[in-house]
């Protein structure tokens, strides 16, 4: 993992292996006080594949983000419970 600082905003990388090369899986960017941003390719593609106008998709979709690392990625950054996690235009509250 990798951290820099961009125009005051935090910046957190996670990278997994495919194929021996390591390419990030997404990047979470603290936008101001308890509002964060997952930006990343795959990430955005895979909210895209799934219906999250059902319970069954919503819960698909955080069982996917569960698996790449996500909510334990949020965790370490010491998000408190109620904070705005933002994935393209699928806005949900952060509680552990």
């Amino acid at each position: 993992d990798v951290k820099e600082s961009t125009e005051n905003k935090e910046v957190v990388y996670k990278a997994e292996s495919l194929d021996n090369l390591t390419i990030p899986v997404y990047k979470i960017i603290k936008r101001e006080d308890h509002v964060y941003e997952v930006i990343g390719e795959r990430v955005i593609r895979t909210k895209k594949l799934i219906n999250l106008k059902t319970d069954e998709g919503v819960n698909r979709f955080l069982s996917y983000l569960d698996r790449i690392g996500l909510n334990e990625r949020l965790e370490k950054m010491n998000l408190e419970n109620g904070d705005s996690v933002i994935i393209d235009d699928f806005e949900f509250e952060y509680y552990r």
